[in-house]
This record gives C-alpha cells, sequence and structure tokens, in this order.
C-alpha cells in the first residue's frame, strides 16, 4: 500500500548500496530501541500531552541519565535513518516540520516541568544533562 506513495514523492535524490541501506535500518531500529527504554524507563510518569502526574518525580536513569527527551531523540535517530534511506526531497521536507515539532513539544516540556517541580529538582537535572543530545 504505501510503495504506490512513496513512489509518488518524486525521484530519488540519492541510491546507496545494500550493505549501507541494510546498515540504516538497524539504525532506525535502534532509534526505535531508545524510544521503547525511554518509555519503559518513565513508567508512570509518561503522557501523550505535557501534564503532571501525582507524585511525580524526575526520572534520571536509564537514556535519561544523559539527555531529557531520549524518546525525541529516538524518533529523530529513526526518522533521519529512514529520510536517508527513503532519499526522496518530500521526506527530507517531512522530517524537518517533524524535527521542529518535537523540538517545540520538548521546549514546551522544558518550561512546564521547570514551572511545577522548581529549579532545586527539574533545574539541576536539566543543567546536567543535554535537552536531545548527551552533554560533553
Amino acid at each position: 500500500m504505501f510503495v504506490s506513495v512513496f513512489h509518488r514523492l518524486g525521484p530519488r535524490l540519492w541510491v546507496l548500496p545494500a550493505a549501507a541501506a541494510w546498515s540504516l535500518v538497524i539504525v532506525a531500529s535502534l532509534g526505535f530501541a531508545l524510544c521503547w527504554w525511554a518509555r519503559w524507563r518513565l513508567g508512570r510518569n509518561w503522557s501523550w500531552g505535557v501534564t503532571l502526574k501525582e507524585s511525580h518525580v524526575v526520572v534520571d536513569t536509564g537514556p535519561y541519565r544523559f539527555t531529557r527527551h531520549p524518546i525525541y531523540l529516538g524518533l529523530l535517530i529513526a526518522g533521519a535513518a529512514t529520510v536517508a534511506l527513503e532519499a526522496k526531497a518530500a521526506a527530507v521536507a517531512g522530517y524537518a516540520a517533524v524535527a521542529a515539532g518535537l523540538w517545540y513539544k520538548a521546549r514546551l516540556e522544558e518550561r512546564f516541568l521547570r514551572s511545577r517541580l522548581g529549579e532545586q529538582s527539574y533545574g539541576v537535572y536539566a543543567s546536567r544533562t543535554g535537552m536531545m543530545l548527551p552533554k560533553l
């Protein structure tokens, strides 16, 4: 069903060798695995919307040791691999829109959690971890 849609999105910008294509499939899978690991670590704190759960705590274990938004990072990794594999201009544009949306939502969550959990909790955590990428 989706194959015919992808063919209509225009010509490929590049063609990858089979080994590179399969490597991107692995990278996309690792991105999705990061999403699931992060979701599992959030437990009951997870929600679709920007909301505070009862007895909400800052999760700073698992992938949250390194980045404050590993679910979004995993989606961006999987999306980038998929765009590189698909190699269409429309895929690049769509990825840019999704990336901008995830960045915007992450910023909303940051402001919300800072205001609700405070600088002593969320602020300290934010100072030692990167928002999307790990701090060096």
